[in-house]
């Protein structure tokens, strides 16, 4: 049972915008068209200020700007949600950003608010851009440059595909030239065949991704663990970390897995056998513009 008092990471998706086509994004399945069901959501500073109350936004330890369909930095009221946070909260700010938006103003904004930024840099230019289209691989290379020069604490997420795994060590390279403080390499398990189509904006295939070696395995032990008899507990890093996630909606849930936004065509075929099991909930979804976190989580709404 979550008890609100014990939160102490909250996940906020700040915007359901984003001007990139990431290819296994579920915002635009493989890259193409926008989701039928996408409904475009800004958080802004008064929903911020309603939905969370001061007592609840000092007791945190983390605060993560991240979005399961939305780039964080085109919410146009995100520079003052920080500011706010940060005059009530000691808590980490955290941004995860594909960094090909916003001003230098903006980047020199984020290093003086003292914001750990996650830059998403999946290879070098011309390849970067193969999975997260509609990005510029220069722009994004200026902004985290801008912020690391301004004082900025930066990190170089790097999501290793088959195209670009001869260029890892390269990338690793670049970032510390450039005064990154670390480097993450990552493997998707999103591939359930060998391959992933590419779409254009009329949903046409005009491209393939293919998985690096360690996805492979790791997507096969993933599709095994469907084969697993289901646990009668729940034992997951949200509930480590006691962690909360809101979406752009307002929608409430222990993490992002579970956001309901997702519920209705996940690409995901584990998730979409898990969301199966609780479909009868979805409409009964707690939403914070329908009641408050306090009474949403002073009972066993979210186990």
């Amino acid at each position: 049972m979550y008890v609100k008092q014990d939160i102490r990471e909250l996940q906020l998706e700040p915007t359901t915008r984003c001007q990139a086509r990431c290819v296994m994004c579920p915002r635009r399945p493989h890259g193409g068209l926008i989701h039928p069901d996408l409904v475009k959501q800004d958080v802004s500073l008064i929903d911020f200020q309603y939905w969370f109350d001061k007592d609840f936004l000092s007791q945190l330890d983390s605060f993560i700007l991240c979005g399961n369909h939305g780039e964080p930095v085109l919410n146009k009221e995100l520079e003052s949600i920080i500011e706010y946070f940060k005059s009530t909260s000691d808590a980490e700010v955290k941004l995860f950003t594909n960094g090909s938006a916003r001003s230098s103003r903006f980047w020199k904004k984020m290093a003086e608010l003292d914001v750990y930024v996650v830059f998403a840099l999946d290879g070098l230019r011309g390849t970067h851009e193969k999975y997260r289209i509609n990005t510029d691989y220069d722009k994004v290379i200026e902004n985290a440059t801008t912020f690391i020069r301004n004082g900025g604490r930066a990190q170089w997420d790097m999501l290793a595909f088959e195209h670009n795994a001869d260029q890892v060590n390269a990338c690793r390279q670049k970032a510390q030239s450039l005064g990154f403080k670390h480097f993450e390499l990552k493997h998707t398990e999103r591939f359930h065949e060998d391959k992933y189509e590419v779409h254009d904006t009329k949903g046409n295939v005009v491209d393939y991704i293919r998985p690096s070696e360690p996805s492979k395995f790791i997507t096969e032990i993933h599709m095994q663990q469907r084969e697993f008899p289901k646990p009668d507990y729940i034992d997951c890093f949200s509930k480590w970390t006691n962690q909360l996630f809101v979406s752009a909606n307002g929608f409430i849930s222990p993490c992002c897995v579970l956001d309901p936004a997702l519920w209705k065509t996940p690409n995901d075929p584990v998730l979409k056998e898990m969301i199966d099991d609780f479909n009868d909930k979805i409409y009964s979804y707690p939403n914070l513009n329908n009641n408050s976190l306090t009474n949403y989580l002073i009972g066993s709404i979210l186990i």
